[in-house]
């Protein structure tokens, strides 16, 4: 979103849009001046796009469509693995290691947890990944109907 925006913003497309908004009425077509401006602007959001999806962290999920429901089981992956690097010996950043606990939304102390707790806090986020992978598409519309209209507005 950051990069989007930040290329959103360096063309001023918010505020170009809304000068051709201004500038047209309902029920007269556009002149040509102002359709070369909007698909300007069309051509100009595009690429910001595309701009972004390259720069942005992939993930890579196989063909799984992203959802929340889908995503916390997979944060939890990630946590875990890291939990049983860390309790290996591997050097893992204390920000690395609250930034992944918060975003898995794990609440147990893990200091006093055996390698084997771990393994099976492991086996348990994969079961449940696998269960939400199973109804991705499903979890994915639920998902899209959950977003803000004011989002989907800006977008």
């Amino acid at each position: 979103m950051r990069i989007y925006k930040a290329d959103i913003l360096k063309h001023d497309l918010p505020g170009r849009q809304f000068r051709l908004e201004a500038s047209t009425q309902p029920g007269i077509p556009l002149t040509a001046a102002q359709a070369k401006e909007a698909e300007a602007i069309d051509l100009l959001k595009t690429k910001a796009m595309l701009h972004a999806q390259k720069k942005c962290k992939h993930l890579y999920m196989g063909t799984v469509s992203f959802s929340e429901a889908v995503d916390l089981p997979r944060k939890r992956i990630q946590f875990w693995t890291t939990a049983i690097h860390r309790r290996k010996g591997c050097k893992v950043s204390v920000n690395l290691w609250k930034r992944q606990k918060k975003k898995a939304k794990v609440d147990v102390p893990t200091h006093d947890m055996t390698d084997e707790d771990l393994e099976a806090q492991l086996r348990l986020a994969r079961r449940d990944y696998r269960t939400a992978k199973k109804e991705h598409e499903q979890h994915r519309d639920t998902f899209l109907d959950s977003v803000d209209k004011k989002v989907w507005d800006w977008l």
